[in-house]
């Protein structure tokens, strides 16, 4: 017995899916933030770049300085710890934002119309933990 999924023209080959037929699952919703939400983590990502990079360009100018607390200036240096922390912090915020917004999506849809998951049965059962038999 071959099990495929839907729409691969096996002729006489069950679904792999036998509790829902493929035609009557419930479409899922693209995942998509309201315009606001999406425009405040993009501001939010551009913040976390500018302070990522004054992060670094004052992490660099910190340790330019002698014995005798004068700045030597080493704009390479500097514009380095610039780009890179602006790049870190930006790449950080980038991660929450995109996770918060897919999370606010989720949320939007199981408050709209309900889990659309809560059809599928779970499973209930649970294995108990092996023993292993005690060596005495």
């Amino acid at each position: 017995m071959r099990l495929v999924g839907p729409g691969s023209g096996a002729a006489g080959a069950r679904p792999y899916a036998g509790t829902v037929p493929p035609d009557q699952e419930p479409p899922l919703e693209a995942a998509v933030a309201p315009r606001s939400a999406r425009i405040l983590a993009f501001v939010s990502v551009l913040i976390g770049g500018v302070c990522g990079g004054l992060i670094g360009w004052s992490l660099v100018r910190i340790q330019d300085t002698d014995r005798y607390h004068t700045v030597r200036h080493n704009p390479v240096g500097q514009g380095l710890g610039l780009l890179i922390g602006a790049i870190i912090g930006a790449l950080g915020v980038a991660v929450v934002a995109v996770l918060v917004l897919r999370a606010m999506q989720e949320w939007r849809t199981i408050q709209v119309g309900g889990n659309p998951r809560a059809a599928t049965p779970r499973r209930t059962t649970r294995t108990a933990p092996s023993r292993r038999p005690s060596r005495s």
